[in-house]
């Protein structure tokens, strides 16, 4: 018989994780008015209400933000008892968790999440797309994958991808209609489609080795974009010169639908890493895709 005083506490720490009752109910796998009604009633068996509710947003009363508190820490030991039965059965089960930008879905994540499920169908996993840096702990995710350069170094990380080149591309119909630039000097003549990050709303600066120095293009502002696969689509449609990892439009390039310009100017980077707090490490289910991401990696290399 469970102990009444835990009821309600996986759907209170799934709406604080999701601000959305909505989201927090698809998470759990049960209706929205049921998640409503178990934190109505865990607010009665307290005395407190937790949330504050308005038809924009969910947010933690002050009552709430204490409770919090001091439930998140030990809801994780839990979950990491739970993780470390695993050790006593012959697969690994479980749910994973994982966040990674939209252009490593094709490149780097459907090849693995495919091999992983059919290695591991007692694993379910959830992929978050999100061009965005991301909070591991307060997103509730197990894992991210990110390029090495923005991956905090506190955090274990694990290599996917070869590095990559940046260079600047463009569609062939670009070029025909406003000429080729030939050093970086001739970008604030063209139109260009910049980045701009999602996190610190900061545009990506076009940068180069020249030498041993690394320098930035100056760039004219016509378009910015916080979407990596809308930059890429609108340089596709003619619309305009982007700044891109070689590897992440590979197809694009080979199939001739994009062109490098500027020759001879590039910058190189490291490539897409799987990252994840040190004391993660121990989790089968985490360990069991990690497995499957190598093997992968070294049969892509070896081919």
């Amino acid at each position: 018989m469970g102990d009444p005083s835990f009821d309600g506490l996986s759907a209170f720490l799934s709406v604080e994780q999701h601000r959305s009752f909505t989201r927090a109910a698809r998470a759990l796998g049960v209706s929205t008015a049921a998640i409503s009604q178990t934190i109505r009633r865990l607010e009665q068996r307290l005395g407190v209400p937790l949330f504050q509710r308005t038809s924009r947003q969910v947010a933690l009363t002050e009552a709430g933000q204490a409770f919090h508190a001091r439930v998140r820490p030990a809801a994780e030991q839990i979950a990491e008892a739970l993780e470390a039965l695993n050790l006593f059965r012959g697969r690994p089960v479980g749910h994973l968790r994982l966040t990674a930008p939209r252009i490593a879905l094709p490149l780097v994540v459907e090849p693995i999440v495919a091999q992983f499920r059919r290695n591991f169908p007692q694993i379910s996993i959830d992929v978050r797309a999100d061009d965005a840096i991301v909070d591991l702990q307060a997103k509730g995710l197990d894992a991210g994958i990110r390029f090495g350069d923005s991956v905090d170094n506190d955090m274990v990380a694990i290599r996917l991808t070869r590095d990559v080149t940046w260079r600047v591309y463009a569609a062939p119909d670009y070029l025909e209609r406003c000429g080729t630039p030939a050093k970086p000097e001739d970008l604030a003549t063209h139109e260009c489609i910049q980045y701009r990050f999602p996190t610190s709303a900061a545009l990506q600066r076009w940068e180069f080795m020249k030498g041993a120095r690394l320098v930035h293009a100056p760039l004219r502002e016509t378009i910015a974009v916080s979407d990596s696969l809308s930059l890429l689509s609108m340089a596709l449609r003619g619309a305009g010169l982007i700044y891109a990892a070689d590897l992440s439009i590979a197809a694009d390039i080979a199939a001739g639908r994009l062109v490098a310009v500027v020759p001879k100017v590039t910058r190189r980077t490291p490539g897409f890493f799987l990252y994840f707090p040190k004391r993660m490490q121990s989790q089968t289910k985490l360990r069991a895709f990690i497995d499957t991401a190598v093997r992968l990696r070294e049969t892509r290399s070896q081919a």
